[in-house]
């Protein structure tokens, strides 16, 4: 479908258009659409998507006879090359021939761990919501068979919204394990209420590393923008190779520090922590309402190593922040969840739901089953047991084993 052009959906009285930009829809109206939904779907995000990316993006967008936007959903197409890793179908095993490298369309989200698939105003009536996530459905592969994709694909999808997008039809029966990420429920404006939801050992555990680190010396408080910018590169970089991750340009990250201060202004979190005046630590994210997402951590290990480091400015420093500010909920990201959970939070599974090319249906079920057990036994090597427990909890009957 060409940008601009109408179509009527299968929804009375709905119509269906494309546009190329978010800033060709009004934040007000994207913010109705969105209200519910989490904060790599607002309309600021949106842009800052559209600027570091290399995809090609087109917003379906649908309108009820009112002219009011009731329902919206982000697409991204593109090869491999050109898609944010990690969230790229190279991550999903496809059909028994391997990796994919054609043309791929992303619905909702192409970055970010949370997607949001169809975005529809939460005043839309339940019986008309499922007939509006049918038509986007339709629209969604309409578009994608315009433009020759070999494969579609929702990643990072919560649970209730694989329930929404199966329920509407779309996608393989079958669901791949992408990622897990730790979340923190703040059921009170203080950290000390915040220490008041864990054990009595943890509780001492924390007061511990909190006071290793505040007779440590080092300072911490809000970065210098963008001042420190290239610092916190640096450190970010440093400590994905750290990990074990592939080699990051500082300069794309410098990027995404600058994009994020422009774009988000005072709703960017970025918090440093100096040695004499040396930056040796930086967190970054955003904050959302009451919700906080702080998935960016740069360390000097050398440091943390003496200092818990790590677990103040990755940890305790944001809860007593977003506590005091307001936040009742904070997403700490994919990675160490074992040490995140010992802290009282929980996890999140976020699935993969695809659609292959009609020459690459056989074979899927075996190949997700394939790829979920090999994830299933990654994680627990990773992250220990009671990680392990708290994910087959939240296991769904529509990703096999």
């Amino acid at each position: 479908m060409d940008p601009d052009t109408e179509t009527t959906s299968s929804l009375p009285d709905t119509t269906c258009t494309a546009v190329e930009s978010v800033d060709e829809i009004a934040p007000d109206a994207w913010d109705a659409v969105t209200a519910e939904a989490s904060f790599f779907a607002c309309h600021r995000w949106q842009r800052f998507l559209e600027e570091r990316l290399t995809a090609s993006v087109r917003y379906l967008l649908w309108h009820d006879g009112d002219g009011r936007l009731v329902a919206a959903l982000p697409t991204y197409a593109g090869g491999p090359d050109v898609m944010p890793r990690p969230f790229t179908l190279t991550h999903v095993i496809h059909a028994e021939a391997g990796v994919p490298a054609g043309l791929s369309v992303l619905g909702g989200s192409a970055y970010g761990y949370q997607n949001d698939g169809l975005l529809i105003r939460p005043d839309v009536p339940s019986r008309e919501r499922a007939a509006l996530a049918r038509a986007m459905v339709g629209e969604f592969r309409s578009l994608a068979r315009s433009l020759g994709a070999d494969h579609t694909a929702f990643l990072c999808v919560p649970r209730a919204r694989l329930d929404e997008l199966t329920a509407a039809g779309y996608g393989h029966p079958s669901a791949g394990l992408l990622s897990t990420v730790a979340t923190l429920e703040l059921s009170s404006p203080t950290f000390d209420g915040y220490l008041r939801s864990l054990s009595a050992h943890r509780r001492t555990e924390v007061g511990r590393e909190r006071r290793i680190f505040r007779d440590s010396g080092l300072s911490w408080g809000p970065a210098d923008v963008p001042g420190d910018f290239d610092e916190i590169a640096r450190l970010i970089v440093a400590t994905y190779e750290h990990h074990g991750y592939p080699p990051i340009d500082p300069a794309v990250i410098h990027g995404n520090l600058e994009a994020q201060a422009r774009l988000f202004g005072e709703d960017t979190l970025v918090l440093v922590c100096r040695d004499e005046g040396r930056l040796v630590g930086a967190v970054s994210g955003f904050v959302h309402g009451s919700q906080w997402i702080v998935p960016w951590l740069g360390l000097d290990y050398e440091v943390a190593r003496k200092t818990a480091l790590y677990f103040n400015l990755g940890y305790y420093l944001p809860i007593e922040q977003a506590a005091r500010r307001g936040g009742s909920r904070i997403d700490f990201g994919v990675n160490a969840l074992h040490a995140k959970v010992l802290r009282g939070m929980d996890i999140e599974p976020k699935w993969a739901l695809v659609e292959p090319s009609a020459g690459g249906e056989a074979g899927w079920s075996q190949a997700v089953r394939t790829h979920n057990r090999h994830a299933l036994e990654e994680f627990r090597a990773a992250n220990g047991e009671r990680p392990a427990a708290l994910l087959d909890a939240k296991w769904t009957d529509l990703a096999p084993r």
